[in-house]
């Protein structure tokens, strides 16, 4: 009988126990049963901006705010500033010879930029001692012949040396007016894209940089024809070959050669981007005096910010 009611008041004292941990757990969504624990299921809150809201509301997806700037893009063709894109970009001044500036705008202001300072350098350069006379661009002897020509001075032929340095020179001179059409045709390679990064960059000489970078190699194909011609008529192959002989005389040297077509077509183009490049920081810093109106809105209205950029549309602060 003592066994019985024990066991009936541990049943008891066991379920009384069950049901206060029930009751317990109710309120942090803990259901007890006889599989074990398991989470109480609840509806999700939906939140707008981490505060709750009722089911049935909406959220706004965007806000408007007054900040005086505008962006905006087109999808088609047609936009003003690429080759038929799907978006535009205008920036500038309303001021001066302001209005936007599209990147249309920037393209033609980097070629009429270009095709300035071209025009610029080759006539600084193509006239006597243009080159010879510069020190910045004369054109040394070919580093192959410069050990040869210094030993050769050392023999007393120096004359013979000095005739062919001012060949050399001479020759670019003379090669320099065929250049610009060949500068000029490789202008068409510049984007709208590029445009931009070279109007809106600090470099400068940036139009100048980006036309070496990407067209030398072109130029020196180009080119090179032209000055081969006129080292001919200007006997600088000769004296080059004379030079050549002389030197592999002296006896126990190794003999030396170098191409010079390519050398003066190479150091010929390098003093025309240098000059080129002198005439484009002069425009930047004062674009009204090239006279090109196009020059003066974009240059005026863009240099030193940095407004340009491709592929999106947006008004850039007054200048």
């Amino acid at each position: 009988m003592k066994k019985v009611l024990l066991t009936a008041l541990s049943v008891t004292a066991l379920v009384l126990a069950a049901e206060a941990q029930n009751a317990a757990a109710h309120s942090t969504g803990i259901k007890i049963n006889t599989s074990g624990l398991k989470t109480r299921s609840s509806l999700p809150t939906k939140t707008t901006n981490g505060v709750p809201s009722k089911p049935g509301t909406s959220t706004p997806t965007g806000t408007a705010t007054g900040t005086g700037s505008s962006t905006s893009t087109s999808s088609g063709k047609g936009g003003k500033m690429g080759d038929g894109g799907s978006s535009s970009t205008t920036t500038g001044s309303t001021s001066g010879s302001g209005g936007v500036v599209t990147q249309s705008d920037a393209l033609t202001a980097v070629l009429q930029l270009l095709k300035t300072g071209v025009t610029a350098a080759v006539t600084k350069v193509a006239v006597q001692d243009g080159f010879y006379g510069n020190p910045e661009i004369k054109i040394p002897l070919p580093p192959a012949l410069q050990q040869a020509g210094s030993m050769l001075t050392s023999y007393g032929a120096g004359a013979v040396v000095d005739k062919l340095v001012l060949q050399l020179n001479r020759s670019a001179e003379q090669s320099a007016t065929l250049a610009t059409p060949i500068f000029i045709n490789s202008l068409t390679q510049i984007t709208p894209n590029d445009a931009v990064n070279i109007i809106s960059g600090s470099q400068q000489d940036a139009a100048t940089q980006f036309l070496k970078r990407t067209t030398t190699e072109q130029l020196v194909v180009a080119f090179k024809p032209k000055v081969q011609q006129v080292l001919d008529q200007t006997k600088t192959s000769a004296a080059y070959s004379e030079v050549i002989n002389l030197y592999n005389k002296i006896p126990f040297v190794s003999k030396v050669s170098a191409d010079l077509p390519d050398y003066v077509t190479r150091k010929a183009l390098d003093g025309l981007f240098i000059m080129v490049g002198k005439e484009e920081a002069k425009i930047r810093q004062n674009p009204a005096a090239a006279g090109s109106s196009i020059l003066s809105k974009v240059l005026g209205s863009v240099l030193g910010q940095n407004g340009l950029s491709s592929g999106t549309s947006s008004k850039a602060r007054k200048m």
